[in-house]
């Protein structure tokens, strides 16, 4: 096989603002370096308040298609307008790859969705002339199986050129259900932005949430757990940065919970490297995550993280006592308890900052393309090592 030099990377939204679109430019600006052609596929329409490209001065220069123009309903919802919408991207998506050379392209899937609309078009995988197909799941085994995924993730990857996971316990975990093309690899992580560095000594005793605020993200009980124990602690306080359905629960926690002195709903933030820059905590307590990139980009700046121990992403962004702390999973009384000895010990900190920042480095874009072109070496479809 020859190296390929086309890349689609794919995904239900590749604009909007979040996690999954800082992955998403992060490798694509990664490939681009390297020389390859980069185009982006997003299953749904954003708005462009809520886009990503408001974000990145990249954002723009990559050619993106997207076969919905508006978000479908869910099938429950409206069957008749849902298969409607469905059969037209599809349709979409067809007429799209008539003109693509599969012999010189590799197609990177980040989420299932994306994975079932292109099962429908029976594209040729494999081979010389067939597509490189290389799909991924971003989140961790546990929640695959929880929310009901793995039926889904196995029917779409199983017969793709390689599956990966986001860390090697997840991989080992969908290898033992029978998919045996599952391999792993992390995400890239870059800062948009270089903030001048606030030496740890000389920052506010400030804590904070960045991050989507969804039901399984816990953002209420953070609040919980904050005001058990910051009364203890009244030069502290904590920021919650963020957007979406939970927010007015965040909202009610922080008023019922008596801590309105020290916590502070913010919205979202443009800027989290500033916002990790003067902070000296971040909390989080999620039910399931897969690999935070909030956690990287809060440790890039020199800040450790608080987290419950939802997946296994969490001990291979988090050393445990040395970068950061991991409290039990769904124990909160656990966090609080980790909380309040940071909270109350400042050489924990300032040791913890000293270490997380090298620690982070090894999400570079730079490293993570290395990985993958590795990946495409072995795969065949890339330059031998």
């Amino acid at each position: 096989m020859h190296k390929r030099n086309n890349i689609l990377i794919c995904a239900n939204d590749v604009t909007q603002i979040g996690g999954i679109s800082r992955v998403i430019h992060a490798m694509a600006d990664g490939f681009s370096d390297r020389g390859y052609s980069v185009s982006l596929l997003g299953m749904n329409s954003v708005d462009r308040e809520k886009s990503y490209t408001e974000q990145s001065n990249r954002a723009d220069q990559y050619e993106v298609i997207i076969p919905y123009t508006d978000n479908p309903p869910s099938r429950k919802q409206n069957l008749e307008k849902w298969s409607r919408m469905r059969g037209e991207a599809v349709g979409y998506l067809r007429r799209y790859f008539e003109n693509v050379d599969f012999s010189d392209t590799i197609v990177i899937i980040l989420q299932v969705y994306v994975m079932e609309h292109l099962k429908e078009l029976d594209l040729p995988i494999g081979g010389d002339e067939g597509l490189a197909v290389l799909g991924m799941y971003h989140n961790s085994f546990k929640s695959c199986k929880d929310i009901g995924d793995l039926r889904r993730v196995k029917a779409a990857y199983s017969d793709i050129n390689r599956f990966y996971a986001l860390t090697e316990g997840d991989r080992d975990m969908f290898a033992c259900e029978g998919m045996t093309n599952a391999s792993y690899m992390y995400n890239p992580v870059e800062l948009l932005s270089r903030p001048p560095v606030v030496p740890f000594a000389k920052r506010p005793k400030r804590a904070v949430y960045v991050g989507r605020f969804a039901k399984e993200k816990n953002v209420p009980k953070l609040v919980r757990a904050w005001a058990a124990v910051a009364k203890d602690y009244p030069e502290w306080s904590f920021d919650i940065y963020g957007v979406g359905p939970d927010e007015s629960n965040i909202a009610r926690e922080i008023f019922e919970s008596g801590c309105t002195d020290s916590v502070s709903l913010l919205g979202p933030t443009q800027n989290p490297e500033v916002v990790f820059s003067e902070a000296r905590l971040m909390l989080m307590g999620s039910d399931f995550e897969g690999l935070p990139v909030a956690i990287v980009e809060a440790g890039l700046c020199g800040t450790p993280s608080l987290v419950t121990d939802c997946c296994p992403g969490m001990s291979v962004l988090i050393e445990d006592r040395k970068t950061g702390l991991i409290a039990r999973d769904q124990d909160m009384f656990d966090f609080e308890s980790l909380l309040r000895e940071y909270l109350e010990n400042d050489t924990m900190g300032l040791s913890y900052s000293s270490a997380v920042v090298p620690s982070m480095e090894r999400f570079s874009i730079e490293k993570i393309i290395d990985a993958w072109e590795k990946e495409f070496a072995l795969l065949g479809i890339g330059e031998t090592y």
